[in-house]
């Protein structure tokens, strides 16, 4: 019984240890910066997010696939500098600098 009693007392939580690891590591850039997915579906709108959805987010530039010619042309052109605003303004942080838009398919992300 008292092994027991002796692990417990010395054991932590596991959200600590990973914290501290990821602490002034280029992963705990990436983790913080991966939050653009997440936030994603919020910030453009239910109407923008069944037509267009993140795929990939290198060096500040998001790369963004569209299902159609008609949603990529009006994105790109005149929603682009408000989208990157507010994904920045969620993240507390310029996290985004630009966006690159592309046909493919979309696949919904669920929030």
């Amino acid at each position: 019984m008292k092994r027991r009693d002796t692990f417990h007392s010395s054991a932590e939580a596991i959200g600590p240890i990973i914290s501290r690891l990821l602490s002034g590591s280029k992963w705990a850039e990436q983790v913080r910066d991966s939050r653009v997915f997440q936030i994603w579906n919020s910030v453009v709108g239910p109407a923008i997010a069944r037509h267009a959805q993140p795929n990939a987010l290198r060096r500040g530039k998001l790369f963004v696939y569209v299902d159609s010619s008609a949603w990529l042309a009006q994105l790109d052109r005149y929603l682009k500098p408000s989208i990157i605003k507010k994904l920045n303004g969620k993240l507390d942080k310029k996290v985004v600098t630009n966006i690159i838009f592309r046909s493919g398919e979309v696949k919904p992300l669920s929030n």
